[in-house]
């Protein structure tokens, strides 16, 4: 937790971080995945699982080291929900 800490104590709102490294393809694969599911208005926590769960859909992510070690540290307020709330009259 010390790098992710070291963001939330210098103010970030949350942080998404992995346990070990991961494979740029399956990193960005579920990147892509996690982005759309915060699209549709997902909290950070619930866009991650869901991303992850789709992986376990698939034989070449199906392996936990493709995605068990993503992880939200922080607030789960998504983010992309707050910047059109603020900019709603």
């Amino acid at each position: 937790m010390g790098l992710a800490n070291a963001f939330l104590v210098a103010g970030a709102n949350s942080v998404g971080s992995t346990l070990w490294k991961i494979p740029d393809e399956a990193t960005a694969e579920l990147m892509v995945r996690f982005y759309r599911n915060l699209s549709s208005g997902t909290d950070l926590g619930s866009a991650l699982r869901q991303a992850q769960l789709s992986f376990l859909e698939e034989p070449r992510w199906r392996d936990p080291y493709y995605w068990a070690g993503f992880k939200i540290t922080g607030n789960r307020r998504n983010p992309l929900q707050a910047a059109v709330t603020k900019n709603e009259p």
